[in-house]
């Protein structure tokens, strides 16, 4: 399960190849949510100058879809925040 508890979340990670490879690789990954009248996206872009980097750009991908999105959490919107933003 991806996104926070109570979204109905759905991950989707894609890769747009270049015309050659010598032309940049972008990957993508998304996550899209929805709870009760809330919605929530993310996007996560990341690229590499060609094709025979695939290897980082498969691994960026992967910490952006196993640690970034899947680490993130949503404050209850009825509630204060947990940490007080200081007022200079």
């Amino acid at each position: 399960m991806f996104g926070p508890d109570g979204y109905d979340s759905r991950v989707w990670v894609t890769v747009d190849t270049g015309q050659s490879s010598e032309t940049p690789v972008f990957g993508h990954a998304f996550l899209v949510g929805a709870f009760v009248r809330k919605c929530l996206f993310v996007h996560y872009a990341t690229e590499v100058p060609r094709a025979s980097e695939e290897r980082l750009l498969s691994a960026r991908l992967a910490v952006a879809r196993v640690r970034i999105l899947a680490g993130i959490e949503m404050e209850p919107f009825d509630q204060p925040a947990k940490v007080q933003a200081e007022v200079p």
